[in-house]
């Protein structure tokens, strides 16, 4: 039976503590309880909690230093591998990430790193996958707004959308990053108007015309204006855009009662397509062409 802790014994476990020696060492050596360690520890205000104990022990484990930590989880590692590669625990790992100055990854970082670091073959197969799983199955309108709102609290953004949204920001014009409008996600929100950033080409892809359009209608319906900016190389986000943006939020706050437009515009506000909520159809397609005359060998604009 484990005998009790005499004031000299307090006073020897302290120093051994402090020393290096762990709880079960102490333990063993006194011959008493773990848990009056822990309690003469905790009364003192010195126990350290797990991960202290490791990052305490550290060296006795390991040959490799925090600059090789760092190196490992720099070269792509997770914290999980580096800690198996140290026989460390994660917690630790992320101690010595901390005080070396380096940021641990975010969950989205880190799984847009593993993707990137995993095997054609795994990758395939994880997406064929999920695909899989899904296939056949269809969500609620409950779901999808719930799903909605849950990307709005997130409020991520890529390069183009958080740069109108700091710009408009500038100007005095707060929007809501990823928009919930029912089941859909606006870009950006400033009530009552939608701003979505189509970037790339690949926006204008049947499947992704369709989706657009059938969000569209959605927030014509519910109440919002809709103001698509094309961007693509030639045609970047820019001040001078943005204004045209502020200007078309403030028209459309300046007139509640009026009829849901959306409008597709690039550059510093060169009309694209657009139309109103009245319509039958709606298209985000730019609504002329350049075709070659033939006569003379130049380009001219036509209608589709």
């Amino acid at each position: 039976m484990p005998r009790i802790l005499t004031p000299a014994d307090r006073d020897e476990l302290v120093k051994l503590y402090l020393a290096g020696a762990n709880e079960a060492q102490l333990a063993r050596q006194l011959s008493v309880s773990k848990q009056q360690i822990k309690t003469e520890l905790l009364r003192r205000g010195i126990r350290r909690n797990l991960v202290d104990q490791a990052l305490f022990e550290w060296h006795q484990h390991t040959t490799l230093s925090y600059d090789d930590v760092v190196r490992f989880y720099l070269a792509g590692e997770s914290e999980n591998q580096v800690a198996k590669q140290c026989n460390s625990v994660r917690g630790v790992i992320r101690r010595i990430l901390l005080l070396q100055g380096v940021t641990p990854r975010d969950q989205s970082e880190s799984e847009t790193l593993k993707w990137q670091n995993m095997p054609n073959e795994t990758r395939q197969r994880q997406v064929t996958a999920a695909h899989a799983a899904m296939r056949g199955s269809t969500r609620s309108r409950d779901e999808r707004i719930t799903h909605a709102l849950g990307v709005q609290r997130i409020g991520r953004l890529n390069g183009s959308e958080r740069l109108m949204h700091g710009l408009l920001a500038e100007r005095g014009v707060i929007t809501v990053p990823q928009q919930a409008i029912g089941p859909y996600n606006s870009d950006l929100g400033a009530t009552p108007v939608s701003v979505e950033i189509l970037g790339g080409g690949w926006h204008y892809a049947p499947v992704r015309n369709a989706n657009i359009v059938r969000k569209t209608r959605y927030a014509l319906d519910a109440g919002w204006h809709v103001l698509m900016i094309e961007v693509t190389l030639r045609f970047p986000i820019t001040p001078t855009q943005a204004d045209y943006v502020v200007s078309y939020i403030e028209q459309a706050r300046a007139n509640p009662s009026a009829i849901r437009e959306y409008r597709v515009i690039r550059g510093a506000g060169e009309f694209v397509t657009g139309g109103c909520a009245n319509d039958d159809e709606i298209t985000i397609e730019n609504s002329f062409t350049a075709r070659r005359n033939t006569t003379n060998g130049r380009y001219e604009t036509i209608p589709r």
